[in-house]
């Protein structure tokens, strides 16, 4: 079971959706705007899962994907987005991330997820 999140997304919105939900369920929630405030925290103490949104204002968020991959590979990763095209996708599970989301989706999906496996 994860112990630490981080949610990396621009959105007020998601961010203000997603945290309470897990927060209800002991998680411990960071959420950071952009890739630069991701990066501090996964270098200060990295989290054992991210929910990471691929269009962030700062950075491509497939680039910042794979750089999360190369430099923390145990960290359980999952991406959403509002519109993944093919490319992406594929990239994405080449580099490992197989939990891939589209806006809208289930939250309770999203906790099951994070429950499983890597």
């Amino acid at each position: 079971m994860l112990a630490r999140l981080l949610i990396i997304d621009p959105s007020y919105f998601v961010q203000s959706q997603l945290a309470p939900y897990f927060r209800k369920r002991n998680l411990y929630v960071q959420y950071a705007n952009t890739s630069q405030e991701a990066a501090a925290f996964i270098l200060k103490k990295p989290p054992e899962g991210i929910i990471l949104e691929l269009s962030l204002p700062d950075t491509d968020g497939l680039a910042f994907a794979k750089a999360i991959r190369q430099a923390r590979p145990n960290i359980k990763v999952m991406a959403i987005g509002s519109m993944i095209d093919k490319n992406t996708l594929t990239e994405l599970i080449q580099v490992g991330i197989k939990n891939i989301f589209i806006k809208p989706f289930s939250i309770e999906r999203l906790m099951e997820t994070l429950q499983e496996p890597s």
